[in-house]
């Protein structure tokens, strides 16, 4: 049940919506404090960065990207 709530139809969304829609509701799940949300969430986060592209995962998810790289969750980072 969590995988499919934490699921994101990236191939379907334009950029301008992935921006606007997505990368804050992102963002949050990356940070929740249940390591099966980040998981979840980092299995996501390709398919959201080929749909909106370098500049736009640069300039808005890059610092999480970082964070998610430090996580306490081994397979978080594996992931991320």
């Amino acid at each position: 049940m969590l995988f499919t709530v934490c699921y994101v139809p990236a191939a379907v969304q334009t950029k301008d919506e992935l921006e606007r829609t997505f990368f804050k509701r992102a963002i949050k799940m990356c940070q929740d404090v249940d390591n099966l949300v980040r998981l979840s969430s980092c299995q996501q986060l390709a398919a959201i960065g080929r749909t909106a592209g370098r500049e736009a995962v640069q300039r808005i998810m890059l610092d999480e990207l970082v964070e998610l790289l430090k996580d306490e969750d081994v397979k978080v980072r594996k992931q991320s």
